[in-house]
């Protein structure tokens, strides 16, 4: 069984390197940015479409999406796989609706019985969870300091 204090440092070198990508990244949050995963399947005539992402929609939050689309087999190739990003984008219109999601803190849960926000539009399907940028960043450094009292006070 590994000793406490190694744990520690392990967890530290984690908290370090989380601090690390939270910061850089955070110019991310004021343009539009999306890395994600887009899976493609045809089913019943139709290919249905499925996207993982993490997101800077430029409104200075970070979000994880799971969209769910179909769309037409005549409408393009139908790629099982691809690893999809856009970088730096220009920010498409937001419209926040209530003071939470002004604050970056977004709550989004389409299912079919609903029609998509325009967040999401085109979804017949959707969870987006988005938390403030600068939230990110604090936790990050709330765990670096406290994994360093933890190693400083030996376990």
């Amino acid at each position: 069984m590994p000793e406490v204090g190694k744990c520690w440092d392990t967890v530290r070198w984690l908290a370090i390197g989380g601090a690390i990508v939270a910061v850089l990244s955070w110019p991310f949050a004021y343009r539009y940015t999306s890395l994600g995963l887009d899976l493609e399947r045809q089913q019943d005539g139709r290919i249905g479409c499925t996207f993982y992402r993490l997101r800077w929609p430029g409104d200075g939050s970070v979000a994880l999406a799971w969209i769910v689309e179909h769309r037409e087999l005549a409408s393009g190739a139908l790629e099982p796989f691809d690893l999809g990003a856009r970088f730096l984008q220009p920010v498409p219109g937001l419209a926040a609706n209530g003071l939470w999601q002004q604050h970056g803190f977004w709550w989004v849960c389409v299912d079919e019985r609903a029609p998509a926000p325009p967040i999401v539009a085109g979804a017949d399907r959707a969870l987006r969870i988005g938390i403030p940028h600068w939230l990110v960043v604090a936790v990050s450094f709330a765990l670096l300091l406290l994994t360093r009292r933890r190693v400083a006070g030996g376990g």
